[in-house]
């Protein structure tokens, strides 16, 4: 039994690895499921009436059946809640301690600043951490009151880099370092790892031009300016727009597409339409 789980894999998150929240973590934790499987166990929440809480179960996912423990269960609806999934999760992590440890796995992949610090104390022996963008969270975060709490949050999550074994990153030279500045001694460069970001292939592939742009109703002699992200400053749309702006000066007859289907374009005044 100690070989079999030796070569196991424990992802802690705070998703459903199906569909909620829709976003990088998702993304990633899917990626893994492709390449690794049942090899996995499962860790996150549930958005299902009938999973258990608080207990190991079989879950199947895709096709795979995975060891599976659900933290809490959410509404697949909301994605803001009154108690921030930060908070929760390093709250019910610490809750489910000795529960989440009987499955006896030591190889351990996480990719959420706030579970670092709630596994911190667990005896885990091979932790991999990923960064998945290396501002601080609590910087972006979508509750007003996180930035009274930043500087706070750092000191906790740098100094629970002791017992990690691996560090990933996803971003370029400039962020790392001055990720690691930030860290205060805790990482060092040589420590970390760059990981680009990871896409699904089987979403995000080739397709027919003139099929795909009379799906989205375009025509097929624009020119068209596409990226993806959520509609934020975080994700670059002041400055896309900005870059659009410039662009549509020299290519009036052009459109601004992003992944919901809505675009802009020369004619709109730079307004979502």
């Amino acid at each position: 039994m100690m070989d079999y789980n030796s070569k196991r894999i424990l992802i802690i998150d705070f998703c459903n690895f199906e569909d909620y929240q829709i976003g990088g973590h998702l993304s990633m934790a899917k990626n893994l499921m492709s390449a690794f499987g049942d090899r996995l166990a499962l860790v996150g929440v549930t958005t299902s009436k009938n999973d258990q809480i608080g207990t190991w179960f079989k879950k199947n996912i895709d096709g795979v059946v995975y060891d599976f423990f659900a933290l809490a269960r959410y509404n697949i609806k909301k994605t803001k809640h009154f108690l921030p999934d930060r908070l929760m999760s390093y709250v019910l992590l610490r809750y489910y301690k000795k529960e989440i440890l009987d499955i006896n796995i030591q190889n351990v992949f996480v990719q959420r600043h706030e579970i670092l610090p709630a596994i911190n104390g667990f005896g885990l022996k091979n932790i991999c951490f990923r960064f998945p963008g290396l501002e601080s969270p609590l910087k972006i975060s979508k509750y007003w009151f996180s930035k009274y709490l930043e500087n706070h949050f750092n000191r906790l999550f740098f100094s629970s880099f002791r017992n990690v074994k691996t560090i990933l990153a996803s971003g370029d030279e400039d962020s790392i370092l001055d990720m690691v500045k930030r860290s205060n001694g805790n990482i060092f460069r040589d420590d970390i790892i760059k990981f680009p970001t990871r896409i699904n292939t089987d979403v995000f592939k080739p397709l027919d031009r003139n099929e795909t742009r009379k799906e989205l109703n375009i025509e097929t002699d624009k020119i068209i300016v596409v990226t993806t992200g959520r509609l934020s400053k975080l994700k670059g749309w002041e400055f896309m727009i900005d870059a659009y702006s410039l662009f549509r000066k020299e290519v009036a007859d052009s459109f601004f597409h992003n992944r919901r289907g809505r675009g802009l374009s020369a004619s709109s005044g730079l307004h979502y339409c």
